[in-house]
């Protein structure tokens, strides 16, 4: 498992190492040897849900406030 940040994933992806789904706001950037394109289905362009995973002893008081921002959204 690596930790990667957006641009990483990007320029890997660049330098022919793959492929990665982004969210909507990064295609707004020019990366050399990347393209942006949307995903579609059938009925045309698509969601994508995320997912979240984190250690269950992670005391990151920021962990909480995003947590406690989710709730609030429902």
């Amino acid at each position: 498992m690596r930790q990667l940040s957006r641009e990483s994933i990007l320029s890997e992806v660049g330098s022919g190492q793959g492929i990665g789904l982004q969210c909507e706001g990064a295609s707004g950037g020019a990366v050399q040897g990347v393209v942006f394109r949307p995903v579609h289905d059938g009925n045309g362009g698509i969601r994508l849900g995320y997912i979240a995973c984190w250690r269950p002893d992670n005391t990151n008081p920021v962990l909480k406030n995003f947590f406690d921002m989710l709730r609030c959204a429902d």
